[in-house]
């Protein structure tokens, strides 16, 4: 398991060791999504500056490492950041 902490965000990915810029990507996704959990896709897109499909791509890592989940539907639902330890 690979830990690290980040604006007092501690994330965990099962799986080996995430690339730097990858981890880095996580963590901004991570954090956008703590400040507001209704952001969107296309949103978390161009404040990283990055493609929507790029983004998809690190969401969908997060969420098999357990670390992200979306309740609800696509449209009106939200994210919701899991605490690996609970």
């Amino acid at each position: 398991m690979y830990e690290f902490y980040w604006g007092g965000i501690e994330v965990h990915f099962a799986a080996g060791r995430m690339p730097e810029k990858e981890k880095k990507s996580s963590v901004k996704i991570i954090e956008l999504i703590t400040e507001n959990n209704q952001i969107t896709i296309p949103e978390i897109a161009q404040i990283l500056q990055r493609s929507t499909r790029a983004v998809e791509k690190q969401i969908h890592k997060l969420k098999e490492a357990n670390q992200l989940q979306r309740i609800g539907a696509d449209k009106g639902g939200y994210w919701k950041v899991l605490n690996s330890t609970s």
